[in-house]
């Protein structure tokens, strides 16, 4: 079994947008959400973006494609080779490789996690953080697996699991560093007071060029009920 023993014909099945996002949900930046789900929860998740103005893409194989809303909303797009052939490359990075600690990877990232970007943050942690978690990317990515068997490999799982980890670690801490305030269960020692609450805006984070975390911020659209008002009708009598 190797990770190239595809089901045949994948393909892709691009679900129209009926409304923009914008109309229902101003500020949010989500044009086209990927449902890895099948059956019945894709069906689920689809429909609701759907109604939220969302377009979506799911990956299916043959015999997905005579499921009912496959039939009644998709429409097919051939896969990409050269981003299977790219996507390939990356996970089966690890073969090509020597083995590596990958547990002392992990205890570094735990630890990084809790001392530098935990309950009470700083610049200053934030900052030897992110460089923490640039080493701990390198040093992962000179790591290989032992096992070169593609069937129920678990340390190659848990080397694809660690890149991950380290990824949304990066973002975590990105997105810490770039907030100056204290909001919920984000606490800044260097910025205790919360941001004004009716001008509050919410963090996006996205992976740039050079595989680089880029931050940004949005404004929160209060769409239901704006800081200062109540919906109980008791509280406001």
């Amino acid at each position: 079994m190797t990770p190239r023993a595809t089901p045949p014909g994948p393909s892709l099945s691009v679900v129209p947008r009926t409304t923009t996002v914008s109309t229902l949900m101003p500020g949010r930046q989500i044009d086209r959400l990927l449902v890895a789900n099948r059956g019945e929860i894709a069906r689920r998740i689809i429909r609701t973006a759907h109604a939220m103005g969302i377009g979506t893409i799911a990956v299916y194989a043959d015999g997905d494609a005579m499921a009912p809303f496959v039939r009644r909303h998709g429409t097919h797009a051939e896969a990409d080779p050269a981003a299977i052939e790219a996507g390939l490359a990356r996970v089966e990075a690890p073969f090509r490789k020597g083995a590596g600690d990958l547990e002392a990877i992990r205890e570094r990232l735990y630890d990084v996690m809790w001392d530098e970007v935990g309950i009470l943050r700083t610049a200053e942690g934030l900052a030897r953080g992110l460089a923490t978690l640039d080493e701990l990317d390198t040093a992962l990515e000179a790591a290989g697996v032992a096992d070169r068997s593609r069937a129920f490999n678990l340390t190659w799982h848990d080397w694809l699991n660690l890149k991950n980890l380290v990824l949304v670690s990066k973002a975590i801490a990105a997105a810490a560093l770039a907030r100056t305030d204290s909001r919920g269960a984000h606490f800044r020692e260097d910025f205790p007071t919360p941001s004004d609450l009716a001008t509050s805006r919410y963090t996006a984070a996205c992976l740039g060029e050079a595989e680089r975390i880029e931050v940004a911020t949005e404004p929160v659209c209060f769409t239901r009920v704006v800081p200062g008002e109540t919906l109980l009708r008791e509280a406001a009598e």
